[in-house]
């Protein structure tokens, strides 16, 4: 008797896991680098097996992942106070100090003077080979001094991607060779509405946050046996192309797309509109980039501020640079294989797409 109402007991327990596993499911779509629906997806897999509940177990088939690809790009390759996008080919120190990673040459040297053909097939630190894109943003500083970024996670979603639906990709074009962004606001606090901040999936905090201050990881503790506090950044860049480039063979700002209001560029690039389709236009689709940046802090965010923000005077205006330098063909495969598909594969089942 004691059996039969402990096993009821469990298998109401399970059943109550279950539940809050589909609701797991939904936070990782919505937070996919979280390893807290990797670690519950475990728990109630042993559960349900253990319990004999085969039913349950068949129901609980892995979870494909969104259509995206992981990129892992070691951080740093270097400092550097010069903006090669910004402030293309203009001689000395120009803005404020980077923290570069990705393409290994861009931060030594001539910083700011790099071409394309300076950086193409250059050897990365991205886990995919043919990622030799160069990222960079404005460094991290605790009282004054840099803060190394301790994990950077370039994710390639498609172009209308949100985190509400498990999204199949269609329609995404390779970035065009040489295109250059800088997403984020560096003239608002925290960088607008494309950036937030955060003290890790894997956290009680794990935002949207507006800056660093407001996330306050000193009171985040970890929400799962794996789970960890960092201190992070999400930065979001746009996806909707004119089909044109500006002009690059030439000095100062040579982006493409640069988020601030203040910026002269004419932006061939913009967001999607509160429809979740491209505005009138910008007809051509590109994946949507994320650049996610963590640093190995755990205070309260009022001993730090970003370079650019002692440069510029606005807190914590996040922003990041991307250059498209990427390995053509590698890009293409990358978008074609992990983006632009209808077969869902399991996180991790594709070297190309991530893990």
């Amino acid at each position: 008797m004691w059996g039969r109402a402990t096993f009821g007991h469990n298998r109401l327990s399970v059943l109550f896991h279950a539940r809050l596993f589909q609701i797991s499911v939904r936070f990782y779509q919505r937070c996919p680098d979280t390893v807290f629906m990797k670690t519950h997806e475990k728990v109630l897999r042993t559960s349900v097996a253990a319990l004999g509940l085969s039913a349950i177990v068949g129901a609980l088939a892995p979870v494909p992942a969104l259509a995206h690809a992981k990129v892992h790009c070691k951080p740093e390759t270097g400092r550097a106070v010069a903006d090669p996008i910004a402030f293309h080919d203009q001689a000395g120190p120009q803005g404020h100090l980077h923290s570069f990673l990705g393409n290994k040459a861009i931060a030594v040297g001539d910083v700011g003077g790099k071409e394309y053909s300076d950086l193409v097939g250059k050897p990365t630190t991205c886990t995919n080979t043919a990622d030799t894109a160069a990222y960079w943003y404005p460094t991290l500083l605790r009282n004054g001094q840099p803060v190394p970024t301790f994990r950077a996670l370039a994710y390639y979603r498609n172009w209308d991607f949100d985190g509400t639906r498990n999204q199949e990709g269609s329609g995404n074009e390779p970035y065009p060779v040489d295109m250059r962004m800088v997403a984020g606001d560096n003239d608002a606090p925290g960088g607008g509405p494309h950036v937030d901040w955060n003290c890790n999936q894997g956290s009680t905090r794990p935002g949207p946050y507006r800056d660093p201050v407001q996330a306050n990881c000193a009171s985040a503790r970890p929400s799962s046996k794996d789970g960890q506090v960092y201190l992070g950044a999400h930065i979001n860049f746009p996806t909707c192309w004119t089909g044109v480039l500006n002009p690059h063979n030439r000095a100062g700002n040579t982006a493409d797309f640069h988020g601030a209001a203040s910026s002269p560029v004419k932006n061939q690039v913009a967001y999607i509109n509160a429809a979740d389709q491209c505005p009138a236009g910008f007809p051509r689709k590109l994946p949507q980039l994320r650049l996610a940046l963590q640093w190995d802090y755990q205070g309260n965010g009022r001993d730090l501020t970003l370079s650019s923000s002692a440069h510029d005077g606005v807190p914590f205006n996040m922003h990041s640079d991307f250059w498209n330098t990427w390995v053509q063909t590698g890009l293409k495969t990358m978008v074609d294989r992990c983006i632009n598909t209808n077969t869902a594969h399991t996180h991790g089942s594709q070297a190309i797409c991530g893990d």
